[in-house]
């Protein structure tokens, strides 16, 4: 019979249980966040930190978007170029907004699903790194292509993480936003005085500040060592661990000790080896 208080047991579930998570998916996060032998629990995404960060808010015009930095821009799809049957070139599509134009870079696009994704005459948004290629802007595969519903749901801040062969980081984040959603409202455990005296989030909270942060700059590996998210964590699992021990020399102590009793010959004998006799 598990001790375990069953509010915990939607963070212990089997990364199965989280959507998307199929019998394709199941053994790559096994290989990337299970212990040998064992599957990926939804546990192990919320522990899995992010490495760094991408901003992904709205940077103005085209013409003021920065070279080299990820940005994201409102444009009106203007015209596609399919490459020339039999050639190995790759899709252009030219868009604009009141500013100047972006030409996006497909490699091997499909036709079709270009088409569908940005027709021509309607607004998008697009995010990736902008280039210079002989003078003219260009984003080659742009990370994310929206229409106006979508945007919405564009996070501000994309988290960056280590990821296995199979997997993107674009994934990893939904699983585990899919796992933060089952994060129950837990009982506090740490000390109230103590955390407002640190100002140190519930854990609820450290998990939602460690995976969506406010900004980029919150992503860098020496900001994150730092935050109040992480050091929230690292308290629990010191306490954790504190907690651990305390119930291994509990579970000791109650176990019957071992009785070394003799039966006095061995004393008997050391006194008759001595050449002085023992005083009382």
């Amino acid at each position: 019979m598990s001790l375990r208080p069953s509010i915990l047991d939607p963070l212990f579930a089997p990364a199965t249980s989280l959507p998307g998570v199929g019998p394709k998916i199941a053994p790559l996060l096994d290989r990337l966040l299970g212990e040998p032998g064992k599957p990926a629990r939804v546990a192990d995404l919320l522990f899995h930190v992010p490495t760094s960060g991408i901003s992904r808010e709205m940077k103005g015009s085209v013409a003021d978007a920065p070279v080299g930095e990820p940005v994201t821009l409102s444009v009106t799809v203007v015209a596609h170029r399919a490459p020339p049957p039999g050639r190995r070139a790759p899709y252009r599509i030219l868009v604009e907004d009141e500013t100047g134009d972006v030409t996006l870079i497909f490699f091997n696009g499909q036709k079709a699903r270009l088409e569908k994704v940005l027709p021509v005459g309607e607004r998008r948004y697009v995010s990736g790194k902008i280039e210079l290629w002989d003078g003219r802007r260009q984003m080659v595969h742009p990370d994310r292509i929206l229409d106006e519903r979508s945007i919405a749901d564009l996070p501000a801040v994309e988290a960056v993480y280590g990821l296995t062969e199979g997997l993107s980081s674009r994934m990893v984040g939904r699983y585990i936003g899919a796992a933060l959603d089952k994060v129950p409202h837990l009982p506090e455990w740490q000390d109230p005085a103590w955390l407002d005296r640190n100002a140190l989030p519930d854990f609820r909270q450290a998990l939602l500040g460690l995976h969506r942060p406010d900004n980029a700059a919150q992503l860098s590996e020496e900001a994150i060592a730092k935050s109040t998210p992480r050091r929230r964590l690292a308290y629990d699992e010191l306490l954790a661990s504190q907690l651990a021990l305390a119930l291994v020399r509990s579970r000791m102590r109650r176990l019957p000790g071992r009785v070394n009793a003799g039966d006095g010959h061995l004393v008997e004998r050391l006194t008759r080896a001595l050449p002085f006799g023992l005083t009382a």
